[in-house]
């Protein structure tokens, strides 16, 4: 039978050096061609690779790690020689291999990876984002809109976390707007009266209503007088309670990532 001469890195652990060896059989052949075209296919993927040198920023891949995952090198080193556990590591993990250390990243985003820890999720739609995404989630309080933080430009700051506003206000009477009542009370009510009355009695007999009683007759005004002035009450008004305090909204279940 023909000679095979192997490479014990390909072959890994079929052999341990390059050497010439004599086939007892066809399967035995078969099994290490078998073995060499597995590794070629490995080095094709870049596959983790046992015994071998890598530096920071070296990427590989291996059949054991969950679907879209991949290995990050973070410290150089040499692999060991046998593959470490891998299997269902969470992304951001690390793994050390030798002197090697691994850190489990995703090949995609998904759809957590854009939601990090601290972001808001909002739907119309009770279902929970940690139902849908993953992560640890909880309910934001109820009734508060959301506000950017910072310093606004008519000079209030507003620190991130920081809660205010009110429903309902009741207004002090330093937040009415400042204004006057004016009333205005005539004082008139002058007025006089006029009465008849006889100048001189006729002794002799004039009878009254004769022309000679008209003759004595005159007229008289009394003085003017009645000029007063008036008590004006303003009343009330108003029932004194607190007023709505909301822009226009539309309500939605809203929840902030925290873990």
């Amino acid at each position: 039978m023909k000679e095979v001469t192997y490479n014990s890195s390909l072959l890994k652990d079929s052999w341990n050096s390059n050497d010439t060896v004599h086939p007892n059989n066809f399967n035995e052949l078969s099994g290490a061609v078998k073995k060499v075209v597995a590794n070629a296919n490995d080095l094709a993927h870049n596959y983790l690779q046992q015994g071998k040198q890598y530096v920071v920023g070296d990427i590989v891949y291996s059949k054991n790690l969950n679907k879209g995952r991949y290995l990050l090198c973070t410290q150089g080193g040499t692999t060991g020689d046998s593959e470490p556990q891998l299997i269902n590591k969470n992304v951001g993990e690390t793994v050390t291999h030798g002197s090697v250390v691994w850190t489990v990243q995703n090949i995609r985003t998904t759809a957590l990876d854009s939601y990090p820890v601290g972001s808001i999720y909002m739907s119309v739609n009770s279902t929970s984002p940690a139902d849908l995404f993953g992560g640890t989630w909880e309910a934001m309080p109820a009734g508060r809109v959301l506000l950017a933080q910072g310093t606004s430009e008519w000079g209030v700051e507003y620190q991130a976390g920081s809660t205010g506003g009110e429903h309902e206000h009741q207004l002090s009477v330093g937040e009415l707007p400042s204004h006057s009542h004016n009333v205005t009370v005539s004082t008139s009510g002058n007025h006089a009266h006029t009465f008849t009355f006889v100048k001189e009695y006729d002794a002799g007999g004039t009878e009254p209503g004769s022309a000679s009683w008209r003759s004595n007759q005159g007229t008289k005004t009394t003085e003017q007088a009645g000029a007063h002035t008036h008590t004006v009450t303003i009343s009330n008004t108003g029932s004194n309670s607190p007023h709505n305090n909301l822009q226009p909204y539309i309500a939605v279940f809203m929840w902030r990532r925290t873990a």
